[in-house]
């Protein structure tokens, strides 16, 4: 299974021209953590090389442009959206994407059977019968041409990608 530790998941080239809404993380001091938590989404333009490439983020609800390291990015796994501060809610209040169905995903990662086929295809999430998978009805395209059976994903294999 391919891991989002330290960005190590945005080196799969399936992922290039996907929208993948990330969180920013362990930037330190870095534009002196002003965007440390913050919300934001990538589209790869090249299948990056090292976890050290940056790339161009586009932050908050403004969407800004930034450049960062992949290793500062983790998928937005959450329905949280990036409000303007002055309406800033409480993150822990936002369900995660798993149990919210109609969201839009990527796959990241391998399905509950250990299999990477699907990595870079768009789904819609399902309501699961399983509570430690995600539910998912696969597509290789936006807007999607259904013709797979749903697709069962552990939480980490997934990332938000609203339009």
């Amino acid at each position: 299974m391919l891991t989002n530790n330290l960005g190590s998941w945005l080196l799969d080239h399936r992922l290039v021209g996907k929208r993948l809404d990330v969180r920013i993380s362990r930037t330190g001091d870095f534009h002196k953590g002003k965007y440390e938590g913050k919300m934001g989404f990538v589209v790869l333009k090249s299948t990056p090389t090292t976890i050290s490439d940056s790339v161009e983020v586009r932050v908050g609800h403004d969407e800004s442009r930034r450049h960062f390291r992949l290793h500062h990015l983790t998928p937005e796994r959450t329905m949280e959206i990036p409000y303007p501060e002055y309406m800033k809610k409480d993150p822990g209040m936002s369900p995660p994407v798993i149990s919210t169905p109609g969201t839009r995903v990527i796959v990241i990662g391998a399905d509950s059977h250990g299999n990477t086929d699907f990595i870079g295809n768009f789904g819609t999430t399902l309501a699961s019968p399983y509570p430690q998978f995600a539910c998912v009805l696969l597509s290789q395209t936006w807007p999607p041409t259904y013709s797979n059976m749903p697709g069962f994903f552990p939480p980490d294999s997934l990332c938000r990608s609203l339009v």
